[in-house]
């Protein structure tokens, strides 16, 4: 009877309508407080790196900030140039410091201090982080010898590292088990508020339709992240909507369609693939994608008339 009455509290249970949404602006900040090192995952272009330098240059002028280093890394990066290594300086290789262990040595030792490492999952993180995959269960009593320099070595007590990455260029399944239980892992989708972040930065023509945009926006990301083949590592961030131009109008829109979304979902299924690009989008787009023609302005402003004019539930 008693486990029949806690089941039935479980089921019973509701989140109150008043409970603060999860926001990821929040969470960074309580990591960066807590010391728990994080990484970004998800589509491009839903403002991962745009987030935390954000919050990195706010915390910076409250004076809550030591010591950042910003890096991004590739498929080339290796453990001698993150940790420790051999260089040659024309003369011979001589011992040098990796730019991970050269920042260690010139932190604030009364403030937080952050890495923040953009595209982590472009390079092999084991072979990279090397023992320092070891230290970064933050525990107190952990050190290392690094094996060219010969000394101990322990990671400071206020070092925080944050990680981001698409998660639609390589599946997240594929970070090592043993790094992804060291780090807190938040997904960043698309977002309306975003979206609309962006517009409000922006200058706005007066013959551009916000709002049937951002149901554009809305309806082509709730088709994707809907698609047995696709789902939400494969929808589509709200900054590759706009493009780099300081006005947003239908030409400027015009522009990001074109060379950004409406490529990004042709390479999703090929532009052979003419049923599921009419379904995504339009019959009309997926048969010019089919022949290799270039779409008009009218084109595509007909497009978002036709996607924004859907009545099916969006999820963003």
């Amino acid at each position: 009877m008693e486990i029949t009455a806690e089941i039935e509290k479980m089921t019973t249970y509701s989140v109150s309508e008043s409970e603060k949404p999860f926001s990821v602006e929040d969470t960074i900040s309580e990591n960066l407080e807590l010391g728990v090192n994080t990484i970004l995952y998800g589509p491009p272009g839903t403002g991962k790196t745009y987030t935390v330098l954000d919050i990195i240059s706010k915390k910076k002028l409250n004076q809550e900030i030591g010591e950042v280093l910003v890096i991004q890394f590739h498929p080339q990066y290796s453990y001698q140039d993150f940790i420790e290594g051999y260089k040659f300086d024309g003369n011979g290789f001589v011992y040098k410091e990796g730019i991970f262990l050269d920042f260690c040595t010139r932190i604030d030792k009364n403030k937080i201090n952050i890495l923040y490492i953009d595209e982590i999952n472009r390079a092999d993180l084991s072979s990279v982080f090397g023992e320092l995959l070891y230290l970064l269960d933050k525990d107190d009593e952990k050190s290392v010898n690094l094996p060219l320099k010969g000394t101990s070595f322990s990671l400071p007590k206020n070092l925080v590292i944050i990680g981001s990455m698409n998660s639609s260029d390589k599946s997240i399944s594929l970070i090592d088990f043993a790094l992804r239980r060291r780090f807190d892992f938040i997904f960043v989708p698309p977002s309306l508020d975003g979206f609309n972040e962006i517009i409000s930065r922006r200058q706005v023509s007066d013959d551009f339709d916000i709002a049937k945009y951002s149901k554009f926006f809305q309806v082509i990301n709730t088709r994707i992240l809907k698609h047995p083949l696709l789902g939400k590592n494969m929808t589509l961030g709200h900054s590759m909507f706009f493009d780099k131009s300081g006005t947003i109008s239908n030409k400027s829109t015009y522009k990001a369609l074109t060379s950004v979304v409406i490529p990004q979902i042709e390479a999703y299924f090929g532009a052979e693939n003419y049923s599921e690009i009419a379904q995504l989008l339009s019959p009309e787009i997926a048969q010019k994608l089919t022949y290799g023609k270039r779409f008009s302005l009218e084109e595509i402003i007909r497009l978002v008339d036709i996607v924004a004019s859907s009545e099916e539930e969006v999820e963003f």
